[in-house]
């Protein structure tokens, strides 16, 4: 993801998993963590962001969308099969 590498996390099995940036092994708020919501829907929370599964992706690649695209946020981050490939729009709020 540009400049950043993200490693996954080893403390988390099942349907969580956490990611944490290379270069920063110690802090436990850098990392992203896969998880589910309440109903059941996919939900990538990666610092103070929350991102959902776009719908029209199938397969391993996936596009994720900020949880407040609705008033404008223009935030995306990309996996590959759960995996941080990319983040090319940054947050505006």
């Amino acid at each position: 993801m540009g400049e950043h590498r993200f490693n996954r996390h080893t403390g988390y099995k099942g349907a969580r998993m956490r990611w944490r940036c290379s270069r920063t092994h110690n802090s436990p708020s850098v990392g992203a963590v896969f998880t589910t919501t309440r109903a059941g829907n996919p939900v990538l929370v990666l610092g103070s962001y929350r991102f959902n599964r776009h719908a029209g992706y199938k397969g391993p690649r996936m596009l994720w969308r900020c949880t407040r695209a609705p008033e404008g946020c223009r935030a995306t981050i990309i996996t590959y099969e759960n995996e941080i490939i990319q983040m090319p729009k940054g947050h505006n709020h």
